[in-house]
């Protein structure tokens, strides 16, 4: 509850047993692994699948969260947090969940940092919400990143720096109604390409007049020219009825040396 600090040492492992089990946190969660020492929070299964359990939900205005050198495995949602929770996920692993990876909705703000968002139906989903995503990997997913605004009073601002964001089986990075993220050094290869209608970035229902902005971010072995990169977004030049287009130019030629090894 509001005013309760629950507190996860360094180290410690927590197996879920229920699919309806987990984490609901209206207080304070501090989740502090070390690099030599994790947290792991994961289903009870001897042979994984996703969906082993609900996940860890954060909710509320009076709610915040610190996650650091934590491994959340094998459920339904990851992360969610919402309603004006608040949250900090440093060098965390977020793997194999069945929806999504990292959650942010209704005004929660969340900062995440040096973390793998990776095979999860949807690795990272902000809906008018605040995040700030740097120096990670948001890669394998269904889909890679979703970022959506559809009321006039949201707080979002959606930043990702120095992140990869690949091998996504539909869309790298779907923006839809109103969102406007800056998104900028980072890799964006490889995804979508055995699904039909997919792209690396793509408007979809967009509604806002703005340039989405994209520039100095690295496309992919073979994608530097302007025609390349093009083809791998869409807008407005390829759906007069979607209101804005993506800026990507200048681009870089090469992956940024802070996204090597991601």
């Amino acid at each position: 509850p509001a005013g309760v600090t629950l507190t996860v040492e360094a180290g410690v492992e927590i197996l879920v047993e229920s699919p309806s089990g987990g984490f609901e946190v209206y207080g304070t969660l501090v989740a502090a692994g070390t690099p030599a020492s994790r947290i792991t929070i994961t289903g009870s299964a001897c042979s994984h699948k996703s969906g082993e359990w609900a996940g860890i939900y954060l909710e509320g205005g009076l709610c915040a969260a610190t996650l650091r050198n934590a491994d959340i495995l094998w459920g339904k949602d990851g992360i969610t947090a919402e309603a004006g929770a608040v949250a900090v996920l440093d060098s965390c692993n977020i793997f194999n969940h069945s929806h999504y990876g990292v959650s942010v909705l209704d005004g929660a703000s969340v900062t995440i940092e040096g973390s793998k968002l990776w095979e999860n139906g949807v690795g990272l989903d902000v809906r008018n919400s605040e995040v700030t995503v740097s120096n990670s990997s948001i890669r394998y997913n269904g889909t890679g990143v979703e970022l959506d605004v559809s009321l006039d009073e949201s707080p979002m601002q959606a930043e990702i720096t120095n992140s990869v964001i690949a091998n996504s089986g539909a869309n790298g990075i779907l923006i839809e109604e109103k969102a406007k993220p800056e998104i900028h050094d980072c890799s964006i290869f490889s995804n979508g390409e055995s699904t039909p209608g997919a792209y690396a970035m793509r408007l979809l229902s967009y509604s806002a007049v703005d340039t989405i902005h994209a520039e100095g971010n690295f496309w992919g072995v073979g994608n530097t020219t302007d025609a390349a990169i093009r083809a791998l977004i869409y807008d407005h030049e390829d759906d007069e009825s979607i209101m804005a287009y993506v800026g990507f130019t200048p681009w870089l030629t090469a992956a940024p040396q802070t996204t090597k090894g991601r």
